[in-house]
């Protein structure tokens, strides 16, 4: 019998060739000093089967203080019957952008069918103004190197397997039996002990939903040394969220403006129709300080194109 809502996380094949975290055995995290970090706002992901979205989001908020249209990147990244793989967010907003809540929303509630539904996004309304890493998986999914890369990348992805009985008295502080009857992400932002035990203190993406163990919304998940220890984590992902640094400059004696990036100027080759909306998107200014075409030319870079590619 099901004893806990709706998940979402699908195990994969890790390639021997993506990045790899490996744990200092000289430097173990002291579990009685918190990370530090703060806790997001709460979600809840309803009949979806979102939390990989949910996860990123919230790794995203803990980098930029900014909410994100968790829908936009579960329709991209969802897998034939719902679900997707820890690491589908990362890789697919490094190449699309984000899309900040504002214009537009999440729906409510967020069935599977509603977050599904790819939104149409205008052009220039999906930012490309942060660089997100690629993902960074755990060499081994044990606790140490859940709490190192909680410090390291200012909180984890965490793929847990879950079993009905292990979470039937408590979503705050469930246990892992070996019966994995379904998977489940998370966002791990703290290294605490918890009765007695080290544990990885996650925030929930069912936080409209009401804990069996308190009675009250969940709001976060103790994963302790025992859950890891018993096999209850399957993948352990770290990754970065840096706001790209642009300095915007006409050339001198033409309509030309380019972006300064890394040391490198990058034309937008932009029709003058869709100008507007990079414009928006890539927060130019009206007035622009000037550069020579010489200087351009010697440190020339990449176009910024229509759709506004790094």
């Amino acid at each position: 019998m099901r004893t806990f809502p709706q998940t979402g996380a699908r195990k994969r094949v890790i390639s021997d060739d993506e990045p790899r975290f490996a744990a200092s055995g000289t430097a173990p995290v002291d579990f009685n000093v918190s990370s530090g970090l703060n806790q997001a706002p709460g979600e809840d992901q309803g009949g979806s089967n979102s939390c990989t979205s949910q996860r990123f989001g919230y790794h995203f908020w803990q980098y930029t203080g900014l909410e994100l249209v968790r829908r936009d990147i579960y329709s991209h990244t969802c897998l034939p019957g719902g679900g997707a793989y820890l690491v589908a967010p990362d890789q697919w907003t490094a190449l699309n952008g984000i899309l900040l809540r504002g214009k537009y929303q999440d729906p409510d509630p967020e069935t599977e069918n509603a977050m599904e539904q790819v939104i149409v996004v205008q052009v220039g309304d999906r930012l490309r103004t942060f660089q997100i890493s690629s993902p960074v998986i755990a060499q081994s999914n044990d606790i140490q190197h859940a709490a190192q890369m909680i410090d390291q990348y200012k909180g984890i992805g965490l793929g847990i397997k879950m079993s009905s009985d292990g979470w039937a008295a408590s979503w705050t502080d469930p246990t892992y039996d070996g019966q994995d009857d379904d998977q489940h992400a998370l966002y791990g932002y703290d290294h605490v002990m918890r009765n007695g035990k080290q544990a990885i203190l996650c925030r929930s993406s069912w936080c409209n939903t009401t804990d069996p163990g308190t009675g009250q919304p969940s709001a976060v998940h103790y994963i302790n040394e025992d859950y890891f220890n018993n096999g209850g984590v399957f993948e352990i992902l770290g990754t970065t969220v840096k706001e790209i640094d642009m300095q915007f400059f006409q050339v001198s004696g033409e309509s030309t403006i380019v972006a300064l990036i890394g040391g490198l100027y990058r034309e937008l080759a932009t029709p003058a129709e869709l100008f507007s909306y990079c414009q928006q998107a890539l927060g130019i200014p009206a007035t622009l300080p000037t550069v020579d075409r010489a200087t351009v030319n010697a440190n020339l870079g990449k176009q910024i194109v229509a759709g506004i590619t790094f």
